[in-house]
């Protein structure tokens, strides 16, 4: 059973970190795209720039939320 309920809290973690990254990624992502439509005349942006700056930021969000959860132990 000790096995068994390593491998299930193992499992529950990655799927807790790929809903996270999901999260990070779609919400960066809507944020980027209201500033572009806010700042239109100013930020002079397409849709692959802001797609990389969603994946930038996603990743920098994954690495806060990693360190918070590894001191949350």
């Amino acid at each position: 059973m000790a096995m068994r309920q390593k491998i299930t809290d193992i499992f529950l973690e990655v799927l807790r970190y790929v809903i996270a990254a999901a999260v990070f990624f779609a919400w960066w992502f809507a944020m980027f795209i209201i500033f572009s439509i806010f700042l239109m005349n100013i930020w002079h942006t397409n849709f692959d720039e802001i797609l990389r700056l969603s994946e930038i930021m996603a990743v920098i969000s994954e690495i806060i939320y990693i360190i918070y959860r590894v001191k949350k132990r």
